[in-house]
């Protein structure tokens, strides 16, 4: 009977040693889930906002020559996007009647393809490759030294005897 009447007292009374653990065991509790709701409750948006640095060339090159005491001028103008090509314009004037002892010309008129843009203009020829809609353009070799990366093309160029200017802006953008 001494025995039943010590549990039972024990059952009814809690220690000091109970309490503490009761108390440890609300407060482990309130660690483990409060960060989650409160992640939920005061969510930030613009904690995922990525916003990247993108650098934006105009590249312009322009020569001039004389062929066969004809002036010939070449103006090609090329939008990079962090130094890859978007776009370039080939314009190419002549003081002839005819560009077809132009080189470059002839070179653009026979590509066969309707993803190059060729516009005769009033003294010459003007040409309009968008890499941006049509990726396929980098796979053409007839088109390898036109669509180089930025510092390479410049390289490329004045190497070639062209006079080159470029401008640059860096706009920030958010990474998709």
């Amino acid at each position: 009977m001494e025995e039943q009447k010590i549990i039972e007292e024990g059952l009814k009374k809690n220690t000091k040693q109970d309490i503490i653990c009761y108390v440890g065991m609300a407060l482990l509790f309130i660690m483990i889930f409060i960060p989650p709701i409160f992640r939920v409750v005061f969510y930030d948006k613009e904690v995922e906002k990525n916003e990247i640095d993108v650098v934006y060339l105009e590249l312009s090159c322009r020569k001039a020559v004389y062929r066969d005491g004809k002036k010939v001028s070449m103006i090609i103008n090329n939008s990079y996007r962090d130094s890859i090509l978007q776009k370039s314009v080939a314009e190419y004037t002549y003081e002839s009647d005819n560009g077809e002892n132009i080189a470059e010309v002839n070179q653009f008129l026979a590509i066969e393809s309707d993803r190059i843009t060729s516009e005769e203009i009033s003294d010459g020829y003007k040409f309009t490759f968008d890499y941006t809609n049509d990726s396929d353009l980098f796979g053409l070799s007839e088109l390898a030294d036109y669509y180089k990366p930025a510092p390479a093309q410049m390289n490329y160029y004045k190497s070639n005897g062209y006079t080159c200017e470029s401008t640059s802006t860096v706009e920030k953008e958010e990474r998709k």
